[in-house]
């Protein structure tokens, strides 16, 4: 029997449920930290590649691993370059794992906070038979906000 899980990477913003075999990685950037470089660049990439290479280690790997990455920096703010960096910085992280663990579904799925019932619909698509053909993609959610 395979089992689902989710690991908050970065943040706590509402995950969605992990489909029967699948692994959800959540990168929330909704709340501003103290010091971006250090939190989001540095420590969320570390602890992504940690958490993945975990995943893939293993006798058992999930199905799929999908890495949702939650942001809508607010104006004014100064974070938009910093959100772009960290997603840059997540995209290439999972691209390069897809690549090095060859056979894997790894993917990366962005959007913004209210999108909630899309990124599902995304999440269960992408761990479903059907999905099981991509791997190292990013889907952008946005433009459909």
């Amino acid at each position: 029997m395979t089992t689902s899980s989710t690991t908050y990477v970065l943040g706590r913003a509402h995950a969605p449920r992990p489909p029967e075999g699948a692994h959800v990685l959540v990168l929330d950037l909704t709340a501003p930290p103290s010091d971006p470089v250090q939190e989001w660049l540095v420590d969320g990439t570390c602890a992504l590649f940690e958490v993945v290479r975990g995943l893939l280690e293993p006798a058992v790997t999930p199905s799929a691993i999908i890495a949702v990455v939650i942001a809508d920096p607010q104006p004014g703010t100064g974070l938009g370059p910093m959100v772009e960096a960290a997603f840059a910085s997540t995209q290439a992280t999972i691209h390069s794992l897809a690549m090095e663990y060859e056979g894997t579904h790894l993917s990366v799925v962005r959007a913004f906070p209210e999108q909630a019932v899309a990124v599902q619909q995304t999440v269960d698509f992408l761990a479903s038979t059907d999905g099981g053909y991509v791997s190292a993609a990013t889907l952008d959610l946005r433009t459909a906000a």
